[in-house]
């Protein structure tokens, strides 16, 4: 028997936390490096007194730009006070960045108009089966009350009790009216 199998008859006996220490370092070490992603993001200049300083936050307007040494990548660069920090940052005409943003916010807004379209149209074509159901209910209601049968429904107490011919009215009556509303054109489809 080797020194390594030993080893590794050893390893195989312990529980599995004290056998992966090494993962468990790494998976450390990775969300290290990740969360201290922030902190790449540093910003360096040279105060009025001729120190170096670095901040994670853009220097005051009070330091020139020709003090400031590093700045951050990625993103307009912007200071304390909001302003852009270079002039080449603020938005002119023809610029690439400022183009790309309103590409981006144009395509930001299409796609919401098109996502409300969707569920617009979506809304429809729900509305339009419910529609012709409540039209194929009412029109078969219609037919019964019209057809001379007697009509019965129950009353507060749980008895039977048929519909006189006021009843019948009233019911037929409202039948038109759920016709009328149902099986037309949809007033909803027409708004934009």
């Amino acid at each position: 028997m080797s020194v390594q199998s030993g080893y590794t008859e050893h390893m195989n006996t312990l529980p599995l936390k004290k056998r992966l220490p090494w993962r468990q370092f790494v998976l450390a070490l990775g969300c290290a490096t990740f969360l201290a992603g922030n902190a790449w993001g540093q910003w360096g200049w040279t105060n009025s007194a001729g120190k170096k300083e670095f901040s994670d936050r853009p220097p005051p307007q009070s330091v020139p730009e020709d003090k400031i040494f590093m700045r951050p990548s990625g993103g307009a660069a912007v200071r304390v006070d909001g302003e852009p920090a270079t002039a080449a940052a603020k938005a002119q005409p023809g610029d690439p960045a400022k183009s790309f943003l309103d590409e981006k916010v144009a395509s930001q807004e299409d796609e919401a108009k098109e996502k409300a379209e969707d569920e617009r149209k979506a809304l429809l074509a729900k509305r339009k089966v419910e529609r012709a159901e409540n039209c194929s209910r009412a029109k078969e209601a219609k037919a019964t009350l019209g057809s001379g049968l007697r009509i019965s429904k129950t009353n507060a107490q749980g008895e039977r009790v048929y519909l006189d011919e006021q009843e019948l009215a009233a019911e037929k009556k409202r039948a038109d009216q759920i016709i009328k509303s149902e099986c037309g054109p949809d007033p909803m489809a027409k708004q934009p």
